[in-house]
């Protein structure tokens, strides 16, 4: 990996000398994986050269590594990637392939429904941040075939409800078509994207009208079969005859929340059900959910910690927020600058599983458990596709909470814990027909913002953390109104390049 060169995306710097080269090299790691033809591989920068999934791209995983480009001013090796997974679909297939090899052929051909969600978000913000490449019109060709079809083979009037096709990866890797939560959150957030991708490409607008009415259906089949009023929690899974898939708490209740806002109150339940002692795991002093459950509690994902990191930050709990941060200093170690795909806390007992006993046999010795040696690496596949990309996304949009689209512009950061953080270059939009960059710096006291090019219109948001009361702030320019809440100071500024808020003394 060459983390030397100067790369397009943002930087950010921090207080702590952690979170800046975990973001870069993680950063970096989705562009060097990427080649010139769009393969993304998914395993990727282990210290002793491991990959755990083989040389390969698994097209769920390639997507969210392109929304993340996208998203952060590189947008062209994010349309070599979608271009890749959709161009390689064999003729008179209608799914997504799983996994490609490196000449695009199929490696992993299973059915799974929610894949074409992820290249239609990845394919939207692409538009939205006025990237023009060649291929986004015929990507999006390809994906609206995929979702016709899709819907035609996969959904179920009865329920408004997509099944999961004919490999349940996300709850077991079972072969049932279950109507699952993951599955059509996912699809949600994959319409709504393609609606916005037919607008932003100038589709007619019949294009656009048919993908919202399939949002609307899914967003009632989740609320009517997979919410559980009595509970106040969203089940998993139903089954085809329409009886509910009886499964523990874990992670899947909680992380389709990326995709489907859905009743914020169960979100809310599910997350705080998560973080009970039970759901925990104790890394030297600091209590973490593992986000599983029975012998499965052994691991915490990578992007399970990434929508942890997401929720605590928009949901302003900052005690939970900062022992994430602090979680990630400690443990994120072998690289200490690429995100892990899980975390092993202990190690497995022989016969609990087909798959551990053959995982931890291959690579016997690569990796340890936290509980059997605290200063082994337990940091598992590092540089892992899918979570890099999950964290990523995570980190920017709500931990840093810097977002751009649409002439709009978001800085609102929530970094507990952290005494200053600043970030420079990142991606805000095209001016004037170039590219142009802002970045915006934090401290106790301040947030301040510029951009190359006058902005439309900037929120910017001077955090309160937990414990502090609401102080005075000032603003420049002082036109902007702004309005004070226990989360933070909050102005609009509208047509400038450079903004300021300011806590006031006394």
């Amino acid at each position: 990996m060459n983390r030397n060169h100067p790369s397009p995306f943002a930087t950010l710097e921090t207080s702590d000398g952690f979170l800046g080269p975990l973001w870069r090299g993680t950063m970096q790691s989705l562009l060097d994986r990427t080649r010139e033809d769009g393969f993304c591989q998914t395993s990727f920068g282990e210290e002793n050269g491991v990959k755990c999934y083989g040389v390969c791209h698994y097209s769920r995983d390639a997507a969210e590594a392109a929304g993340v480009l996208a998203d952060q001013g590189c947008p062209e090796p994010a349309a070599r990637i979608l271009d890749f997974t959709l161009s390689h679909i064999p003729e008179g297939q209608y799914f997504i392939v799983h996994a490609y090899r490196p000449d695009g052929t199929p490696l992993h051909n299973k059915i799974q429904i929610d894949t074409p969600a992820h290249p239609a978000r990845a394919l939207a913000r692409l538009l939205e941040t006025g990237a023009d490449d060649p291929a986004l019109p015929r990507c999006f060709d390809r994906l609206d075939r995929v979702f016709d079809d899709t819907w035609r083979h996969h959904f179920h009037a009865a329920f408004r409800l997509l099944d999961s096709g004919n490999y349940n990866e996300q709850l077991g890797g079972g072969t049932e078509p279950l109507l699952d939560l993951f599955t059509n959150g996912a699809m949600y957030g994959g319409c709504l994207a393609m609606a916005e991708a037919a607008r932003l490409l100038n589709r007619p607008a019949i294009v656009t009208e048919r993908y919202l009415e399939r949002a609307a259906l899914l967003d009632r089949g989740i609320d009517h079969w997979l919410y559980d009023p009595a509970a106040d929690l969203y089940r998993a899974a139903l089954r085809p005859d329409g009886k509910a898939e009886e499964r523990p708490l874990n992670w899947i209740n909680l992380y389709p929340e990326r995709w489907y806002p859905g009743r914020r109150s169960a979100w809310r339940r599910a997350f705080e059900e998560l973080w009970r002692a039970e759901h925990c795991n104790d890394w030297g002093g600091l209590r973490v959910p593992s986000g599983e459950t029975g012998f499965m509690k052994l691991r915490t994902m990578g992007k399970v910690i990434g929508q942890m990191l997401r929720f605590a930050a928009r949901s302003g709990d900052d005690r939970r927020l900062e022992v994430l941060l602090e979680f990630l200093r400690r443990t994120v170690r072998r690289p200490a600058d690429l995100y892990p795909e899980y975390w092993l806390h202990h190690l497995p007992s022989p016969g609990q599983s087909p798959y551990l006993d053959w995982f931890f046999g291959e690579f016997e010795g690569v990796w340890n458990g936290f509980a059997e040696d605290p200063a082994a690496d337990y940091t598992v596949d590092s540089g892992n596709c899918e979570q890099c990309a999950v964290f990523l996304g995570c980190f920017s949009g709500d931990v840093l909470g810097f977002s751009a689209g649409g002439g709009k512009v978001e800085a609102a950061p929530r970094l507990p814990g952290t005494a200053v953080a600043e970030v420079r270059n990142r991606a805000l939009g095209v001016h004037r027909g170039r590219r142009v960059a802002g970045g915006f710096r934090l401290d106790a006291h301040e947030l301040e913002f510029t951009a190359e090019a006058p902005v439309e219109e900037l929120t910017l948001t001077l955090p309160f953390y937990a414990g502090e009361a609401p102080a005075p702030v000032g603003c420049e320019p002082p036109e902007a109104e702004v309005k004070l809440d226990e989360r933070g100071a909050t102005a609009v500024f509208r047509n400038v390049s450079s903004a300021r808020l300011t806590r006031l003394k006394g």
